[in-house]
């Protein structure tokens, strides 16, 4: 088995803002949640059209309020994913690429562990 060298991410095509926020990592209760650049590397969003993009960020986003024990501020957030036509369609077409970015960030449930 060959192991693949993960992609280095090229931070230039964003705001000096949102490179701060990339490089950043979160911390839960259980360790380090892994950032957005992270996410994009692992599962080649670069590819993605750019409303899907952000699309997939906001979902991003209320996962990771989940992981850092913060319910209400995802709620608000997949609220909002919820009244987006354009999301409904993005969950349809692409929901493993979605529960994957979750599991990823949130990593396994005891539900899951369960089965």
């Amino acid at each position: 088995m060959v192991l693949e060298r993960e992609k280095e991410i090229d931070l230039s095509e964003f705001s000096e803002k949102e490179q701060r926020i990339l490089e950043r990592p979160s911390y839960s209760r259980d360790g380090v949640i892994p950032g957005w650049a992270e996410v994009i590397g692992k599962f080649g969003l670069n590819k993605l059209h750019p409303r899907d993009f952000r699309l997939i960020r906001g979902y991003y986003r209320a996962q990771r309020r989940l992981a850092e024990g913060r319910p209400k501020k995802a709620s608000r957030i997949f609220r909002a994913l919820d009244e987006n036509q354009d999301f409904q369609t993005l969950e349809k077409g692409q929901a493993s690429l979605l529960s994957n970015i979750a599991l990823f960030v949130r990593g396994p449930s005891e539900k899951r562990r369960l089965k």
